[in-house]
């Protein structure tokens, strides 16, 4: 490991596996705070690195079983970012509580809450998102590496209370879920 620049480390694996364990392990952290991990070229200069991008799974809540499925998932995870991976079975069927999407997300804009989803058999309905590893971010703005006391956007406030709302909180933070295909998340 060496420090390049300003926030900025570069780490050298001597073995592909734990390259790709740790790659394919993110979003990480320290101290709360996320950690961007970037595959580097060699030829780019270190200030010119793009690292506003993170890999999160999206655990998307309070759809309908029949919409627990590849394409929906696809479709849902696109309004979030770039379409890394879901938690399907080979029939590209989501089972559980919620269904799992992995996205590349832009974390320097707001974390998405949910979005309207529209069913053939139902009208349109609300599903919420919960994100997995979700390290510090702002309940007043919704960005991530920054909290509300440092946040520059102005505080919406109740009109009967005078106390601060904020549209984003805890409730955004999911437990870490077991891919479908873990052989440790099988019955016997």
């Amino acid at each position: 490991m060496k420090q390049v620049g300003e926030n900025l480390i570069l780490v050298q694996f001597f073995h592909r596996l734990d390259k790709q364990r740790v790659m394919e392990g993110s979003p990480w952290s320290f101290d709360k705070q996320l950690l961007i991990l970037k595959e580097y070229d060699g030829d780019t200069q270190p200030s010119e690195i793009d690292l506003k991008c993170s890999p999160f799974w999206i655990q998307i809540h309070n759809l309908p079983f029949n919409q627990m499925e590849k394409g929906m998932g696809e479709a849902i995870g696109r309004k979030c970012g770039e379409v890394l991976e879901l938690d399907v079975n080979g029939d590209g069927i989501g089972w559980g509580r919620c269904l799992r999407v992995r996205v590349l997300l832009d974390v320097s804009m707001p974390l998405k809450r949910g979005t309207m989803v529209h069913g053939a058999g139902s009208g349109p309905h609300w599903v919420h998102f919960q994100y997995e590893r979700l390290t510090n971010f702002c309940y007043r703005c919704g960005v991530v590496g920054h909290h509300f006391g440092e946040c520059e956007m102005p505080a919406k406030l109740d009109k009967v209370t005078g106390k601060e709302i904020y549209e984003y909180g805890p409730w955004m933070r999911a437990q870490a879920e077991r891919k479908f295909g873990d052989r440790r998340n099988r019955e016997t």
